[in-house]
């Protein structure tokens, strides 16, 4: 992902959206190249049984000794839909959820 990131900068984007789901998450968080997540929770229940699925983060161990905080910067709700935008904090930030005040 690095090389594909490179190659997209030099042609003069500094932005990248990216749509997938618990493998290529896991690989953008190994590789420290996720600095946001767009997460929207659906008012529909479903289950899993009997099933090797992932869940968000596949391929990388992350608790208890690689914990990944995030800082909520907005949530919007429309109808029982909820869309939340989280900011990861750069490798060398802090290690635990930052103070609902700080800015």
């Amino acid at each position: 992902m690095t090389d594909v990131l490179a190659a997209i900068h030099t042609q003069g984007y500094t932005a990248v959206l990216t749509e997938g789901g618990p493998h290529l998450i896991g690989h953008l968080l190994a590789e420290g190249l996720l600095n946001e997540l767009f997460l929207t929770a659906s008012p529909v229940l479903a289950g899993r049984t009997g099933t090797s699925r992932p869940g968000l983060v596949a391929g990388l161990e992350l608790l208890p000794n690689r914990p990944a905080w995030m800082d909520l910067i907005s949530a919007r709700r429309r109808n029982s839909y909820l869309f939340l935008r989280y900011r990861l904090p750069t490798p060398h930030a802090h290690g635990g959820p930052q103070s609902a005040l700080a800015s």
